[in-house]
């Protein structure tokens, strides 16, 4: 998988990604398109639909999507020029890849825990 943090101007992306928001929007010449917000676990990347194809698939927000299309730069931070979706079928994504996570030992973090719990003499805060 190719994490956001990752992703860079002139980048071609094929990759599933939590849509976070979906807004439908008119351009200023009257065509329709998506402005989307898509996350994984490394942050955010607003992504644009300029163009409203059958190569669209029906999908909505909190949706997993495949997507294909390019990285843009706008006014300084990267964008998602996208060409296709669909939405994922369950067992191609782990939700994992999605959630803000720890770098850190989880095992190690959970017997620190532990540790402090065992030390601690009030039977209360036990």
């Amino acid at each position: 998988m190719r994490y956001i943090s990752e992703l860079r101007e002139g980048d071609q992306v094929s990759e599933i990604y939590l849509c976070k928001t979906k807004s439908p929007g008119t351009s200023k010449f009257g065509k329709s398109y998506y402005s989307l917000t898509l996350q994984d676990k490394t942050g955010m990347i607003d992504g644009k639909v300029w163009e409203l194809t059958n190569a669209i698939g029906h999908f909505e927000a909190m949706d997993y999507i495949l997507v294909r299309g390019q990285v843009t730069s706008y006014q300084g931070s990267n964008q998602l020029n996208i060409q296709q979706i669909r939405k994922a079928q369950e067992g191609e994504y782990r939700m994992i890849d999605y959630m803000p996570s720890t770098k850190k030992d989880i095992d190690g973090m959970y017997q620190e825990l532990l540790n402090l719990i065992r030390k601690t003499k009030e039977p209360h805060l036990k």
